[in-house]
């Protein structure tokens, strides 16, 4: 391997571990959904849909989502988080409305994608306190009540 290779490796793997550093430091921890809200105003959630979302926790570690009541929400093992970020409008199609709705008002928003199908497949970064995720046209706000998002919970890029 020739010293440009091994540089093209190291600098790979440094931007794999500050990856799974940053995902960490923005999403590891326990999460309480607190709000929900519809892409289509017109077709609200069900009082029974309302009863099972609120209060649901979704804890998100390394290894593995897991989920306190498993109503609407999987668990899943073995997540691949991988972080980006991408312009807002271009995300969700040019959709204003739906961006005021999440309370984006920033032209870029970081997206964090697990790999393990919906809704915890695309994940949006509202704040450091604040995500949402989506599933069949409606958005769940979830609010953070742990932090375990510190590089000490890494021992390896996912």
């Amino acid at each position: 391997m020739n010293m440009k290779s091994k540089l093209i490796a190291v600098l790979l793997f440094i931007g794999i571990i500050t990856q799974a550093q940053t995902t960490g430091n923005i999403l590891f921890g326990s999460w309480k959904v607190v709000k929900t809200a519809s892409a289509d105003l017109n077709i609200p959630l069900s009082k029974e849909e309302l009863k099972q979302a609120f209060g649901v926790i979704v804890t998100f570690k390394q290894d593995r989502i897991e989920v306190s009541k498993n109503k609407f929400i999987d668990g899943c093992n073995a997540p691949k988080y991988k972080i980006k970020t991408v312009d807002a409008l271009k995300y969700y199609d040019n959709d204003r409305a739906y961006l005021k709705m999440l309370g984006v008002s920033t032209k870029y928003v970081k997206v964090i994608g697990t790999g393990c199908g919906l809704p915890c497949d695309a994940i949006l970064i509202i704040n450091n306190n604040l995500i949402s995720i989506g599933m069949d046209g409606y958005c769940y706000f979830l609010s953070r009540i742990i932090n375990t998002g510190n590089a000490s919970n890494l021992t390896s890029p996912k």
